[in-house]
């Protein structure tokens, strides 16, 4: 979108004769406003995403994440039946906590998902066949379908990554990109 703002001698002030409603200042102010969001790159700037550690705990609305651990693995599962890594990868074991802070309980699909970002800034989801073999023989479970009203639910998810490339420059991402722990 091209945005220009330019002066001009046939603009006036625009005179209001007792009609109701937002004064003219006010909604001036208002269009001013949305023409800077929707002029400046990108539209409406989004918030710088925020950062921690692995093992520091951090607010995101009425939930509190916590990433206990990263560990690389060559499989995952049962050791008579593993799902093993394809040549050249490995597979990435996230342990974390959600806490509910909210006075109602919460229903896990809506809880903030975890994700891993590359050097690059490409997204990679979990794998859900290779987290359910790792939650078969950990002491973890899934989240049930909801987390009780100042409850905690201690999760783990499973990602596939490149060994080349990993761990440098990699991160775990908590939410749409709100909130990254970083690995190094």
């Amino acid at each position: 979108m091209h945005c220009s703002l330019q002066s001009s001698d046939n603009l006036h002030p625009v005179r209001r004769r007792g009609r109701p409603g937002a004064p003219a200042g006010v909604v001036a102010a208002a269009l001013v406003g949305l023409l800077l969001a929707a002029c400046s790159p990108g539209g409406v700037a989004s918030p710088k995403p925020t950062t921690s550690s692995i093992g520091q705990a951090v607010t995101l609305g009425g939930e509190e994440f916590t990433v206990w651990s990263v560990s690389a693995h060559s499989y995952v599962g049962p050791p008579a039946q593993p799902l093993r890594a394809k040549d050249g990868d490995v597979l990435i074991v996230v342990r974390y906590e959600v806490h509910n802070l909210g006075s109602k309980p919460l229903a896990a699909a809506s809880a903030r998902q975890v994700s891993m970002v590359d050097p690059q800034g490409v997204v990679l989801a979990p794998d859900p066949k290779l987290t359910a073999a790792y939650l078969s023989t950990s002491q973890l479970k899934d989240a049930a379908p909801e987390i009780a009203s100042d409850g905690t639910a201690k999760l783990a998810r499973v990602f596939e990554t490149p060994v080349a490339t990993y761990p440098r420059g990699w991160a775990i991402v908590i939410g749409d990109k709100t909130h990254r722990v970083e690995l190094q």
